[in-house]
C-alpha cells in the first residue's frame, strides 16, 4: 500500500540507526510542519484578540498590516497541517527533503514571529485578562498574582491585617511604587491592610501601616504603571491611555 499510513508503519518497523542523517531530516520536517501550524494558531489568536474588542473601520485601517500578517500565519498553519498529514517523507527526493527541512526552520521562526505579533496586539489592544497576565509576568509574580490582588481587597474586613502569603504578594507590588520613600516616611512596614477609600463603601484600597502608627493609602495600579513606564518607556504611556480608556468604556 502506497498510502501514507502504510509507508509509515513499515518504516517504523525497521531497525533504527541513531547515526542515520535521514532521521534528523524527518525530525526537522515534522517539527517544521508543527511549527507552521503553531504559528498559524498564534496568528489566528492575534487577529481574534485584537479585532474582537476593537472591530471598527478605524482599527482595521490603523492595524491593517498586523491583521494581514496574522491572517497569513493562520493560512500557513492550516496549509502546513494539510501538508504534514498528506505528504510522506520516504516518498520525497533529496531536494524536496532539504526544502522541507528549510521550511521547518522557517516555520519555527514564524512561530516566534507570531508570538511577538500576538504579544504586541494584546499589550496594546488585548482583553483585560490577558493584560493582567502580562503584568504578572512583567512584575515577576505568579500569573494569578495581579488577579489575586482584586480578591485580597474584598477578602478582608476593614483594617484587618493581611495573611502572611497576601502580605508577601502586596509587598512585592508595593516595591514598584514611585513614591515609596514618601509613603514609608522614614519608618518600617508593620503590615498591610485594606479599607474603604473615600466616602464610598464599595471602593476599597490597600493601606500601609507603619511601625510609627501612620496609616497610608496606596494604589497597586500606580505600582504597576510605574514599573511599566520604567521598563517600557516608549510604549508605556500609549498603552496605559488605551487601557484606561478600555476600562472606562466597559464600565459605562
Amino acid at each position: 500500500m502506497r498510502g501514507g499510513y502504510g509507508v509509515r508503519a513499515r518504516v517504523n518497523d525497521l531497525p533504527v540507526d541513531p547515526n542515520d542523517s535521514r532521521l534528523n531530516c524527518v525530525f526537522m520536517n515534522r517539527l517544521g510542519w508543527l511549527g507552521f501550524f503553531y504559528a498559524g494558531i498564534i496568528g489566528f489568536l492575534a487577529f481574534i484578540t485584537s479585532a474582537a474588542e476593537h472591530y471598527s473601520d478605524k482599527f482595521i485601517k490603523t492595524h491593517w498590516l498586523k491583521i494581514q500578517v496574522a491572517s497569513i500565519l493562520a493560512i500557513c498553519g492550516f496549509l502546513s497541517l494539510l501538508g504534514y498529514l498528506t505528504l510522506v517523507e520516504t516518498e520525497l527526493g533529496d531536494y524536496a527533503k532539504k526544502l522541507r527541512t528549510f521550511l521547518g526552520l522557517i516555520g519555527i521562526y514564524l512561530s516566534y514571529a507570531g508570538l511577538v505579533i500576538w504579544g504586541v496586539g494584546v499589550f496594546a489592544h488585548g482583553s483585560t485578562v490577558l493584560q493582567i497576565i502580562l503584568w504578572s509576568l512583567l512584575l515577576g509574580l505568579p500569573i494569578i498574582g495581579i488577579m489575586e490582588l482584586e480578591n485580597i481587597i474584598h477578602r478582608y474586613e476593614d483594617d484587618q491585617p493581611l495573611g502572611e502569603a497576601d502580605q508577601e504578594l502586596v509587598a512585592r507590588v508595593f516595591e514598584h511604587h514611585p513614591q515609596k520613600a514618601d509613603k514609608l516616611d522614614g519608618s518600617q512596614i508593620k503590615h498591610f491592610t485594606v479599607a474603604c477609600h473615600g466616602f464610598s463603601e464599595e471602593v476599597r484600597s490597600f493601606y500601609l501601616v507603619l511601625k510609627n502608627g501612620k496609616k497610608t493609602q496606596f494604589s497597586y495600579n500606580t505600582c504597576v504603571r510605574s514599573y511599566v513606564q520604567r521598563r517600557y518607556r516608549e510604549e508605556a504611556e500609549a498603552f496605559w491611555k488605551k487601557y484606561r480608556k478600555n476600562r472606562r468604556s466597559k464600565s459605562s
